[in-house]
């Protein structure tokens, strides 16, 4: 049952996502890029600036095959490469604000689905959905670390 529920809640989260970037157009802006490209730009968005050494191996791939992808990604827009502060050989990759227009269409939904929870839960309850949360997220996601 809980597995039936986690999956609800993401499988809802989903269809919210493109409904509303249909509904704002944002489908056809992104939509010349490939299932391959706008999953590499969200594994670069998710995994928060890897280096293209760190995506290639997150995503198992030759860092070649990577850096082709990474280059049209950054001449159409949607990626940047960042001089590392500390080591200046190393580039950590960066999605542009042109990406994140397009993946923050569900921002609104999420703060509409927390406010809600806000109303209708005292915050004993909330408190410990947030924990229970966290506690999942943090300790048994172990593989998206």
């Amino acid at each position: 049952m809980l597995e039936h529920w986690m999956d609800e809640f993401y499988n809802r989260l989903a269809l919210s996502f493109y409904k509303n970037a249909a509904r704002q157009q944002k489908i056809e802006e992104i939509g010349s890029l490939g299932a391959a490209d706008t999953g590499t730009l969200e594994m670069v968005y998710l995994l928060k600036g890897p280096t293209c050494k760190e995506l290639a191996d997150f995503l198992r791939i030759s860092t070649p095959n990577l850096t082709y992808r990474v280059n049209k990604l950054v001449s159409r827009g949607y990626l940047e490469k960042v001089q590392d502060e500390r080591d200046r050989r190393r580039y950590h990759l960066r999605v542009t604000d042109k990406f994140m227009d397009y993946y923050s269409v569900n921002d609104a939904f999420v703060h509409r689905v927390a406010e809600r929870a806000r109303q209708n839960f005292s915050p004993e309850e909330l408190a410990r959905f947030e924990g229970m949360f966290q506690k999942i997220i943090e300790e048994y996601m172990e593989e998206t670390k």
